[in-house]
């Protein structure tokens, strides 16, 4: 046995704490508990990717019909909105006898206010020890390579927020990478074992969000009742078709009677500047 560090037995008569090299099957129940954890990544991966080719095909069938048709309806009601917020500004302006306020003139545009980029200390020290240990140069193959430009790209962004605690963790993230393990021996194999259990952890419970914002989302919700209303025979998208059909109508209906009380309203102020001009 090797004294060092360890996280096993402690010699009672000296109190060192000795290092016990892994035996070889914990090291194959390491390994066994990776297969699972990649096995049930996996299963969640091509959950997540049929979940989400579902709502797009979807998605292309409810865009055109109805999707931008709810958007048309969304920019008619602000028009008809605005329309009716302006026509009781201008009667509450003529009933109290204020004038037409003048158009404004645009001014120049301001000079932009620049925010000076000044980052600490540490954010820099952590900056640069970071691209120090990830820099692409230094990997070994392509996918380390790829994975380097990656942590690059998000490192920069920490830094240009002048977050340290993300700088921080993508050291931790990067350094516990089970890849920069070479596996030679019973030991480091376990070391490897051990850092790709937790990646495929922290792996699985991303996957699991990403699913679960998924199956939550309002098209997929959208689309589950579509499909529970056509066992029904009931053809929900047509239904909402004409609805909103119906709902343009009338809007427009609303905006074309606000722009009538507006063009009203003009030619009510118009007589009554000629009278107080003594032109009418």
């Amino acid at each position: 046995m090797v004294v060092g560090r360890g996280v096993l037995p402690t010699c009672m008569c000296t109190g060192l704490v000795i290092y016990e090299l892994p035996r070889r099957d914990q090291v194959q129940q390491q390994l066994g508990q990776v297969d699972a954890l990649e096995f049930q990544l996996k299963q969640l991966a091509e959950r997540y990717q049929k979940l989400a080719s579902s709502i797009r095909v979807f998605e292309c069938r409810y865009a055109p019909l109805i999707g931008l048709r709810y958007s048309d309806l969304e920019e008619l009601r602000h028009k008809v909105e605005a329309s009716r917020r302006l026509l009781r500004e201008r009667k509450h302006r003529m009933e109290a006898g204020e004038p037409e306020p003048l158009a404004l003139i645009p001014l120049a545009a301001p000079e932009p206010d620049f925010v000076s980029f000044r980052p600490s200390l540490e954010i820099r020290s952590l900056y640069r020890e970071l691209v120090r240990r990830i820099h692409p140069d230094l990997a070994s193959d392509a996918d380390e390579q790829r994975r380097s430009h990656e942590f690059m790209a998000e490192a920069g962004r920490a830094y240009r927020l002048q977050d340290s605690d993300r700088l921080q963790e993508l050291i931790e993230i990067w350094e516990s990478n089970p890849e920069r393990i070479e596996r030679a021996d019973a030991e480091s194999e376990m070391l490897w074992a051990l850092r790709r259990v937790a990646q495929l952890q922290a792996d699985i419970r991303a996957m699991k969000t990403k699913v679960n914002d998924a199956e939550h989302s309002a098209l997929a919700q959208l689309m589950q009742q579509v499909e529970q209303a056509k066992d029904t025979g009931f053809d929900l998208l047509g239904h909402l078709n004409e609805q909103v059909n119906e709902q343009i109508q009338q809007a427009e209906e609303d905006y074309e009677r606000v722009q009538e009380a507006l063009a009203d309203l003009d030619g009510e102020t118009t007589r009554v500047v000629k009278i107080n001009a003594g032109t009418l």
